[in-house]
């Protein structure tokens, strides 16, 4: 089924006008806006030729090729309204992919809200945290892990047969969030006085995190390579390769 949809896109790209907003994106990222407003068009919009179907986010959540579907479906949204957003996709499993790799259970809402889960923090506080810092580094595959890596290698493999999809859409690293704001998923808001009374053992665990967010990137971008200089995230093109959320 998903074929049909990446054929409804891949006739819908127009190179020309993908490289004429590319073209505007890095004007802006160069600084050569001159102080002026930056809002990026597309010089024309591409309709679909088909209904996209709308996937639900816990759908999604359970089923990789549910996943890929309905991130193209805002690439398709974005073609339609000649946005001025990059065409961009990314395995889409929420705040808590890394605490959940670390062993944190996943917290999902409900369908009618149709929004991305978190986690919930290890119970126990600062001890707890002490006996998952005495464990080995955790498995790569655990809690969403595996998903945002079996989802990333679909994109890649399905991608692929497509030239002007793999060009003009950009496939994001997953939203590992930052260090301590990780650190705050699984500790909880108690991390913000332990600061002061473990300042220790919380530095100890944004040593852990940081590692492993280290290593998930590596393990991603082996999977799906970086496109120097530049990256995209959520409809916005960026310097660099890698997106740090500390908030």
């Amino acid at each position: 089924m998903i074929e049909s949809y990446l054929e409804d896109l891949e006739n819908r790209i127009d190179p020309e006008v993908e490289e004429d907003l590319l073209s505007q994106w890095r004007v802006f990222l160069d600084g050569g806006m001159g102080g002026k407003l930056f809002s990026p068009r597309r010089c024309r919009s591409s309709a679909p030729t088909r209904a996209w179907p709308r996937i639900l986010v816990n759908q999604a959540l359970d089923d990789p090729e549910s996943m890929v579907l309905q991130q193209l479906a805002g690439c398709s949204a974005a073609l339609a309204a000649g946005s001025g957003a990059i065409l961009n996709i990314r395995p889409n499993y929420g705040t808590g992919i890394l605490p959940t790799i670390y062993g944190a259970d996943v917290f999902r809402m409900d369908d009618d809200l149709d929004t991305l889960p978190t986690n919930w923090p290890v119970p126990g506080g600062a001890e707890a945290i002490r006996r998952l810092l005495d464990r080995a580094a955790p498995d790569l595959d655990a809690g969403y892990g595996r998903a945002c890596f079996t989802t990333g290698k679909l994109m890649a493999d399905l991608l692929q047969n497509y030239p002007k999809i793999s060009r003009y859409v950009w496939v994001y690293h997953p939203d590992f969030q930052g260090p301590m704001d990780v650190c705050e998923l699984l500790w909880g808001s108690g991390i913000f006085l332990d600061l002061f009374d473990v300042p220790e053992q919380v530095h100890a665990l944004l040593h852990a995190v940081t590692d492993t967010y280290r290593r998930l990137m590596h393990r991603w971008q082996s999977i799906l390579p970086p496109r120097a200089p530049f990256s995209a995230h959520w409809g916005l093109l960026f310097k660099g390769q890698l997106m740090i959320r500390d908030d």
